[in-house]
């Protein structure tokens, strides 16, 4: 859930393949479930672009 701006973030392989992705508007309330197929490492990464430097990211 987010108050503010539009969010988004992807769940990928090692490989950089796009496994799952959810975004969250303002007003709204997602879910995201997915099994996963083969245990490993995967990454998660933003999928909205919000600016040169984004004063959240990272924390």
């Amino acid at each position: 859930k987010t108050e503010d701006v539009t969010q988004g973030m992807g769940i990928y392989t090692p490989d950089m393949t796009l496994v799952a992705q959810v975004q969250a508007m303002p007003g709204y309330t997602n879910a995201l479930v997915h099994t996963f197929e083969k245990l490993g490492t995967y990454q998660i990464f933003c999928m909205e672009f919000c600016g040169i430097v984004p004063p959240r990211h990272g924390q």
